[in-house]
């Protein structure tokens, strides 16, 4: 009788399983969170102002300023915009994965395994359940992405063809909020998919 009975998992036994990789995590999720939030990040803050300012003094000069300078201006002034983006998507992909582990490091599961290298364990996983799954998922979410693309292109088509008289600055403005509108909708019609992965993964 006693052989029949399922055991909780304990406290000690869930922080065993994510050290090896093994518990709950939903990769989808991490890459829908650094989807938006870098997106998010160059529709409102990104700018190649400094940039600009940068071959704009150099043109003030005649090009007589030095390479070494004008190099230097270009690496910092393209720095100050890279890093905070990076430092965001670094942010947006870990704080989720470490959520869904219960702050627990997978140290265990960066160690080398000889036995992923085992040529039958490969096959079997080609033709595994968990492959049928993903081929599924991946159909959903095309799916999703044509239909995604066809209300962007019905809800934005008219402000796309008026951009060709528009000024720099004023094309620039509108295809940020078009760039975060259309990851947006992206998003939101993969929600489903998202919870039913999600749930099939838990």
């Amino acid at each position: 009788m006693s052989g029949n009975k399922t055991e909780k998992p304990t406290r000690k036994r869930r922080e065993e399983a994510a050290r090896k990789g093994q518990s709950f995590r939903s990769r989808d999720f991490i890459v829908a969170c650094l989807t938006l939030g870098g997106t998010a990040y160059l529709a409102s803050f990104a700018s190649l102002k400094a940039l600009m300012e940068v071959f704009g003094q150099a043109v003030s000069f005649h090009f007589q300023i030095s390479i070494a300078d004008y190099t230097e201006q270009v690496i910092r002034s393209g720095m100050k915009t890279v890093l905070p983006f990076l430092a965001l998507c670094l942010f947006c992909s870990a704080l989720p994965s470490v959520l869904q582990t219960g702050f627990v490091l997978a140290t265990k599961a960066l160690q080398p395994r000889l036995s992923a290298l085992d040529p039958a364990k490969g096959i079997k996983k080609i033709f595994s359940l968990r492959t049928v799954k993903e081929a599924v998922k991946s159909l959903l979410y095309l799916g999703s992405f044509v239909v995604s693309g066809m209300l962007f292109w019905h809800e934005n088509k008219r402000l796309i063809f008026s951009q060709v008289n528009g000024s720099l600055f004023a094309v620039t403005g509108v295809w940020r909020h078009l760039l975060f509108s259309l990851v947006a909708l992206c998003l939101g019609c993969s929600v489903i998919i998202l919870l039913l992965d999600a749930l099939a993964e838990y």
